[in-house]
């Protein structure tokens, strides 16, 4: 995992170093309808730390609250935290690497018939740039701070490190995300049906944006690629479904 953190530095180093490629990314300087991503890290300030919920521990019965099984659920959480931060890097670096590509062959075959559809171009390459580049900076923070807080939360105990290897041994970033999903599709539901129809979509998007990343996976299972896809159509649905809603409820008001 060290070792993987000091690799990310160094691209988080050279994407800082290119400059050609920073444009201002605020909303009034796109002519386009500007909408914030779900997932989107505020990098307009500084970065304080960790960003997280607080988590209850409750899950661990009464008769094994002790010192060392509060550490290691402590332990674990930060564990998953900095695994799903390192996923999101490298789904963030290879967009960075195919924007610098589109970039590069831009600057290559650009001719004067083409020039306007050119630059538009990548005038939009330069914005997913930059912006991704700012998410990759904070999401490397974030990843670095979790990183520092694993040694704070464990101990020496042959007992605390055997258990602890063995559940870090089952952890699986993307069974992660697929239990959020569903919890998110869950909540959304939930969110409709007491007619809060604005946070009933922001779950319905972000659980479909989450089968997406899930969908990019190289060696998904044929079966798995079905299922999956099933729930992206049903999220889609659920989102227009919810638009409908309130579009009725702007007319009523």
């Amino acid at each position: 995992v060290s070792q993987h953190l000091v690799d990310k530095t160094s691209l988080a180093h050279d994407v800082n170093e290119n400059k050609n490629h920073t444009v201002d990314l605020s909303p009034e300087n796109d002519t386009d309808e500007y909408e914030e991503m779900p997932f989107v890290m505020n990098t307009s300030k500084p970065s304080k730390g960790l960003y997280t919920k607080n988590r209850s521990f409750l899950f661990i019965s009464k008769e094994k609250q002790n010192e060392s099984s509060i550490l290691r659920a402590i332990h674990l959480f930060y564990f998953e935290g900095l695994l799903c931060y390192i996923k999101s890097m490298n789904l963030l670096k290879s967009s960075i690497n195919g924007c610098n590509s589109v970039l590069n062959q831009l600057e290559v075959f650009m001719d004067d018939s083409q020039y306007s559809l050119a630059n538009e171009l990548k005038y939009r390459c330069e914005i997913s740039h930059s912006w991704l580049t700012a998410q990759f900076v904070n999401v490397l923070e974030r990843a670095d701070s979790t990183n520092s807080q694993l040694e704070t939360y464990k101990c020496d105990s042959d007992i605390f490190i055997n258990d602890l290897k063995r559940e870090k041994s089952s952890t699986c970033v993307e069974e992660l995300m697929y239990d959020e999903f569903l919890a998110l599709g869950k909540d959304g539901a939930v969110k409709k049906l007491l007619g809060q129809y604005e946070l009933a979509r922001n779950r319905f998007r972000s659980a479909g944006l989450l089968v997406e990343t899930l969908l990019m996976e190289p060696k998904l299972e044929k079966e798995d690629r079905i299922v999956l896809e099933t729930y992206v159509q049903q999220f889609s649905q659920c989102i227009t479904e919810v638009d409908v809603l309130t579009s009725k409820q702007d007319k009523t008001q």
